[in-house]
């Protein structure tokens, strides 16, 4: 019996083995069958290879030829168009049929009907379907290269001699065998092939020009920041730019001009010195006023900047005005400060004329000239209007970077560049920590105006200088030596520049009259110039926080340490319609969230949420939940304070106006009440007390000023200790303590006397010193009691524990004595 189940336990283990096995058979011949349908089906248009390169081909038309005659051939000539670097690039949609009724339908050329007698020659592969060059769609230009075709199991490079690429059809002679019938291609000098179903191409092209597709995203013009770009043509002395009134005091250098016009001789000599180009401290129309002083009469520059008529008041000449539908700059946060910027040291721009749009590339452009200067050596080129020049060719960097080489001279310095944005002034002039600035690097002229008050003047032809306003400071600065080294800085302040344009009294100032007051708001106005004819760099870098028009933007702040990372909620409401606004785009830091059903938000710290808001309703905004370590403080709209602290007075919003509302919230506080008793019969005992205050990182915190006290104490500052003398019936109150503060209070003479610590009837500590967390208001007791301290009974209970202790000792000594005897007769 045992053996037969034995076996047929084994036999089924067999059994189970041999299914598996099948099994395993019919998996393995599954992945067979469809690895062998795939390979099939993807073949023609995959790779080939030899031994030092891997295509991927891209299979762009089939062509079928054949003709009537003695023999029929039919085949695909597969035509592969890559580039330099062995990627496909976009083709030519070819459609080309020819049938069996010879070469009648041939509108390329390759070949004609054929005569007896002798073979026959088209056009060859090039010629035919006008291969020579590519600019895509997108913008890029390829130039042909060198065609490739396999042959005998290897790819063979045509060169670029054109009588070396034909391809031709061979008609039957009494010289050919069939085998000759059909196509025939060349390679080399003397090598004749025949091209077959096997014959492939390679069409490789040469990047000369980048395209749209290497286009680096910039923001959008509805992010507050507009800009307006100017191309300048006809520098000769009375055509174009030049010739617009202030001919031979304000001029664009051209190489090509006579010797015996003194460029810039009056205003505009290199090294930035006082004959340098300059304009008035304000603005006006908009526009800056070139200052003569006294050369010949001031001049307003709009007509370089858009204006519709130049200082002649005449229609300006030589200039084509653009407004593009982005901007040039990119966002980035570092430290949680959001800074916008551009450099052309990170990426060059391309301006395309047809969509009215900055392009910023992942390459960098670098011009003929820039050796010759020792501060613009590591730099490179800020040209947005080469664009379509075809006299520039890429040259590689390393394996991912590109740079633009100009081989000749022709190369557009010639344009303008303007930038305009409200802000509002931050609290002190800081964001998060990081002084608010504005900065630029480059050349020629730059001028930035606020309020329309000249405030940092680089003006004049130039290489690269910087300069810097800081309006946490007032500090304005800039670097007016370009010969290589930094030199000594024009140091300058925000009053100053208004004081200068009398116009002090057209803003709000901070208490030192140095920098703008807080939360008001201001506009920015930023014009430039390459009108150098040599080299054109250009960086700009600010974190100004920015007011989109018809915006509303609600920024969260913190008086005093914020290390609690809490949510702040807010609602939106439209007065207009009595609802709330539920559903509305808004972003912060560039991210995009809505406000919910009930029309709330929430607001970090430091964070400001950005809406837009046009439709010339009257709304109001609310802090309706404040985070839960702090309570509300005050409301600021547009820096004048809000009716209540918690909410904004109601504004109307259109299309042209802003607004900038400011909540600032404080740490939610509690108070300490410390009290005495002593039972020592002497009221006029004096207990001395300390107490130390600790944050959540176990630091030492300030000790709260706002202190009650009937008796003395002293603040240790340095040591961040408060120590203070109570008698019994007195009594102290520290106020304003932050939440979450531990603090540790110890009783420090009180030799004779037991401490305890008490909340009412609550026990709370029995040694000197108590340590606890503030969570809400707290009233604790402290008693001194003389002699040792023991449990509570309802009063001292000293001589009922003692007896009861005597009672428990004794039993202790009379149990161990009975175990000793049981122990010596045995019993255990």
């Amino acid at each position: 019996m045992i053996k037969d189940i034995r076996l047929l336990i084994e036999k089924i283990n067999n059994q189970y083995k041999r299914t598996k096995l099948w099994k395993n058979i019919a998996r393995v011949l599954s992945c067979i069958v469809i690895f062998m349908t795939a390979y099939l089906l993807i073949l023609p248009a995959f790779t080939l290879s030899d031994d030092n390169d891997s295509y991927t081909l891209h299979l762009l038309d089939s062509y079928d030829y054949s003709w009537k005659d003695v023999f029929i051939t039919e085949y695909s000539l597969n035509l592969y168009f890559m580039d330099t670097n062995g990627n496909y690039i976009e083709g030519r949609d070819v459609t080309l049929e020819i049938g069996p009724d010879a070469f009648e339908d041939d509108p390329y050329g390759f070949g004609y009907v054929p005569i007896s007698g002798g073979g026959t020659r088209g056009l060859d592969i090039l010629e035919s379907l006008n291969l020579t060059e590519y600019t895509l769609s997108t913008g890029e230009k390829y130039l042909f290269d060198h065609a490739e075709v396999y042959v005998n199991g290897a790819w063979q490079n045509f060169t670029s001699d054109s009588n070396h690429w034909d391809i031709w059809c061979q008609y039957a002679s009494s010289s050919n065998t069939q085998e000759d019938y059909g196509w025939r291609g060349k390679y080399g000098t003397n090598i004749v092939y025949t091209v077959n179903s096997d014959t492939e191409y390679k069409l490789v092209y040469k990047l000369v020009r980048y395209g749209k597709e290497n286009s680096v995203e910039s923001l959008n013009s509805d992010s507050g920041i507009t800009f307006g770009m100017f191309n300048y043509s006809g520098t000769n002395e009375k055509n174009g730019i030049n010739d617009n009134g202030l001919w031979n005091y304000f001029t664009f250098r051209d190489s090509s001009l006579s010797t015996s016009i003194n460029i810039n001789s009056n205003t505009d000599a290199d090294g930035f010195t006082e004959n340098r180009a300059k304009v008035l401290s304000n603005l006006e129309n908009g526009y800056p006023v070139f200052d003569c002083r006294g050369y010949c009469t001031n001049a307003s520059l709009g007509y370089l900047f858009g204006a519709s008529t130049n200082g002649d008041g005449l229609e300006p000449k030589g200039v084509t005005v653009y407004s593009p539908s982005n901007t040039l700059l990119q966002k980035e946060i570092v430290d949680g400060v959001e800074y916008y910027y551009y450099d052309s040291n990170l990426n060059a721009v391309d301006y395309d004329t047809e969509n009215n749009m900055f392009m910023l590339r992942d390459y960098v452009e670098r011009g003929y000239k820039l050796s010759i200067y020792s501060n613009e050596i590591n730099r490179y080129e800020f040209l947005p209007f080469n664009y379509w020049n075809d006299d520039r060719t890429i040259t590689t960097i390393d394996d991912t970077d590109f740079t633009y080489n100009y081989e000749n001279e022709e190369v557009d310095h010639w344009f303008g560049m303007t930038m305009e944005f409200s802000f509002y002034m931050p609290k002190g002039g800081t964001i998060n920590g990081s002084d608010m600035i504005f900065s630029f690097s480059g050349d020629d002229d730059v001028w930035v105006f606020i309020d329309d008050v000249l405030v940092l003047d680089l003006g004049g032809t130039h290489g690269a200088v910087d300069g810097n306003i800081n309006f946490k400071t007032g500090e304005v600065t800039s670097y007016l030596n370009w010969n290589g080294t930094l030199g000594t800085s024009n140091i300058t302040n925000i009053y100053d520049a208004f004081n200068n344009a009398n116009a002090t009294s057209e803003v709000d100032w901070n208490g030192d009259n140095i920098t703008f007051a807080n939360y008001t708001k201001h506009t920015l106005k930023f014009f430039y110039l390459e009108r150098g004819a040599a080299i054109s760099n250009c960086k700009i870098r600010f974190n100004i926080p920015v007011l989109p028009s018809g915006s509303l933007s609600v920024q969260k702040l913190f008086d005093g340490v914020d290390d609690y990372d809490d949510d702040h909620e807010f609602v939106l409401y439209d007065v207009t319609s009595n609802a709330v606004v539920a559903d509305i785009k808004y972003t912060i830091n560039g991210d995009e969230y809505y406000t919910d059903e009930n029309g709330c938000f929430t607001l970090k710290t430091g964070e400001v949420a950005s809406f837009t808001l046009t439709n010339y309703h009257t709304y109001y905004v609310k802090e309706i939940k404040p985070g839960p370590h702090s309570v509300n403080y005050n409301c600021t709209l547009d820096g004048v304070s809000c009716e209540e602290n918690d909410k904004t007075n109601v504004f109307t919003i259109d299309p042209d106006s802003s607004y900038e509302a400011v909540f600032t919230n404080k740490v939610k506080t509690y108070n300490l009440n410390i009290s005495k008793i002593a039972y020592n019969g002497n009221d006029e005992e004096i207990f001395k007390f300390k107490i130390e205050l600790f944050g959540s990182d176990s630091e030492r915190i300030d000790i709260p000023t706002n202190i009650s006290s009937s008796n003395e104490y002293e603040i240790d500052n340095i040591n961040k200790v408060l120590t203070y003398n109570l008698k019994s019936g007195e009594s102290i109150i520290l106020n304003d303590i932050p939440i979450n503060t531990i603090v540790n209070i110890s009783e420090v003479n009180h030799d004779g006397y037991s401490v305890v610590y008490k909340s009412g009837d609550i026990m709370l500590s029995e040694t000197d010193t108590y340590e606890f967390t503030m969570d809400s208001d707290k009233n604790i007791t402290v008693y001194n009691i003389p002699g040792i301290i023991l449990p509570e009974t309802g009063g001292s209970g000293i001589l009922l524990y003692l007896i009861i202790g005597m009672f428990f000792v004794l039993i202790s000594i009379i149990y161990g004595y009975n175990y000793f005897l049981k122990l010596k007769e045995g019993g255990y």
